[in-house]
């Protein structure tokens, strides 16, 4: 037992410092993207959970909730991301649609939103 403990004793300086080249390497990366919106939105948007690095989900919003209000206020979704626009939204495109539509035009759309927007399945995708 002590050996083990001595063991793991002596990597951790190595550890440390493999930890701190990468470290640094991060550090450098966001700081030259940290003023580009769109590199950083997609640095964020590579981590799991899109960035969301702490989390308490027994404080969030459920995708089912989202999905309620998102039918109550009629915003389409597009098929592409499962993204929300409203009907007056500059970015509209031919592949967006009514989320209600959206919902019957197949029964696994549901299951499908709800994997996307959460993290339901999470270690499938």
């Amino acid at each position: 037992m002590h050996i083990l403990c001595l063991s793991a004793f002596l990597l951790t300086p190595l550890e440390s410092f493999s930890q701190h080249k990468k470290t640094k390497h991060l550090e450098d990366f966001f700081t030259k993207i940290k003023a580009d919106s769109t590199a950083l939105y997609h640095f964020f948007e590579s981590m799991p959970k899109g960035g969301d690095i702490h989390h308490h989900a027994h404080g969030s919003v459920y995708a089912e909730d989202y999905i309620n209000v998102a039918l109550h206020d009629r915003l389409l979704i597009s098929k592409d991301d499962y993204k929300l626009f409203g009907e007056s939204s500059s970015h509209l495109t031919e592949n967006m649609i009514p989320l209600k539509v959206f919902l019957d035009e197949n029964p696994k759309n549901l299951e499908k939103i709800i994997d996307n927007w959460s993290t339901r399945n999470y270690q499938q995708r």
